[in-house]
């Protein structure tokens, strides 16, 4: 990337960083900086700070070329009349359609994390099929529809629901309570500090607990006696 396309990004990146810190509505955000692309003023009044930039289908699309230097490049618009093209670096070929998607800045570099929608083929004949239910009370209910694989029917047999919602209720409980006491105590910027630190640890547990899911399938999947998967009566 030329000097002049990574200081424009630089440029935008700072002013998206600025508005999402001051919350301002749309309007605030034109009127502060009418020469950013009018999409990102009004995705930044409803970003939470430290957010990454977000892109929407409009703002954003993916070229392939023969190029010898990089296969793919980013089409970004900056402002009105005003679009660069960044090189892309990936192992793996891009197609489908292209979603909201966010630029990440690390250190001296960008990353482009994109979404896709495309399809895909679908296995005929499963051995197991996991469902979850999201839920607000169980954030995650886990059930494991397993087959014998002495037959090659369809899965049939039903194992242990798993609830996986415990610890991050008390989490909320937790800080619920600590607001109710603070805010009793007029201590407004305490309140505002814990805010993140519950985000980040709701965040954490709902990672490990889509992690533990996941183990858990991949053990159950592959356990060559299939005993702990149903009941045998």
């Amino acid at each position: 990337m030329t000097k002049r396309k990574l200081a424009l990004l630089d440029e935008v990146y700072a002013v998206w960083q600025d508005m999402i810190k001051k919350r301002k509505p749309y309007a605030e955000n034109r009127k502060m900086h009418p020469e950013i692309y009018s999409m990102y003023a009004a995705m930044a009044s409803r970003a939470e700070p430290n957010d990454p930039l977000y892109l929407n289908e409009q703002a954003f699309s993916i070229v392939k070329t023969n190029n010898k230097f990089a296969k793919y490049f980013l089409d970004i618009r900056i402002a009105k009349g005003v679009r660069i093209y960044c090189p892309l670096r990936t192992k793996h070929d891009i197609n489908g359609k292209f979603n909201d998607s966010k630029l990440v800045k690390r250190d001296e570099h960008y990353e482009l994390h994109l979404s896709i929608s495309k399809e895909i083929g679908i296995n005929a004949h499963p051995s197991a099929i996991l469902a979850v239910d999201m839920g607000e009370r169980n954030i995650a209910t886990a059930v494991l529809l397993v087959s014998d694989p002495r037959s090659a029917k369809i899965p049939t047999k039903v194992g242990r629901p798993m609830f996986m919602s415990r610890k991050v209720r008390g989490l909320r409980r937790h800080y619920a309570y600590l607001r109710r006491v603070l805010g009793q105590k007029k201590l407004l910027h305490m309140i505002k500090r814990i805010k993140d630190t519950e985000k980040r640890k709701a965040n954490d547990m709902l990672h490990k607990i889509s992690r533990a899911r996941q183990h858990r399938k991949a053990e159950q999947c592959f356990d060559t006696t299939w005993r702990p998967v149903w009941n045998t009566r």
